[in-house]
């Protein structure tokens, strides 16, 4: 409104600050924060996502095909991927696998189950497989792993 009231002698001086005082504001504003805000998904589509996350957690045996489960549940898969990252944090693929050596080490910590069973029940049908990928989360093997609790206890 002041830009209207201003003597047309000075307007075009006042109009070049108010553009240096928006530069100003504008070079001081964070907006990777504003960005940062999480979006707001349909409730169906985040229910969806939640009911594929638990069948996932019930079936870690299996070499999950996330095209064919996206299917299945009637979700487009880059809307699955992208609001399972935004509600867990991490992409689906990362968090199966994470959450399946997660499982392991909770059976390697309460049950006397071999090595080679757990391998089977969260879906390593190679047990040195298993071992690497136990290896590179925890930075030892699940043998060293369960010898190393048994010491803490």
């Amino acid at each position: 409104m002041e830009m209207y009231s201003v003597d047309d002698d000075v307007k075009v001086d006042y109009l070049k600050i108010k553009v240096l005082e928006l530069l100003l504001f504008l070079s001081h504003t964070d907006f990777e924060m504003i960005q940062d805000k999480k979006r707001y998904y349909p409730k169906n589509q985040i229910e969806t996502v939640k009911s594929i996350k638990n069948y996932l957690s019930k079936n870690l045996n299996i070499k999950p095909d996330f095209n064919k489960l996206a299917q299945e549940y009637n979700i487009n898969i880059n809307t699955l991927r992208k609001i399972f990252k935004e509600i867990y944090g991490v992409p689906i693929y990362t968090w199966f696998k994470q959450y399946r050596i997660e499982y392991s080490i909770g059976l390697l910590k309460k049950t006397d189950m071999p090595i080679i069973e757990i391998a089977n029940k969260i879906g390593y049908s190679n047990p040195s497989k298993y071992s690497a990928a136990f290896s590179k989360y925890v930075n030892m093997t699940p043998q060293q792993y369960r010898k190393s609790d048994i010491k803490m206890d």
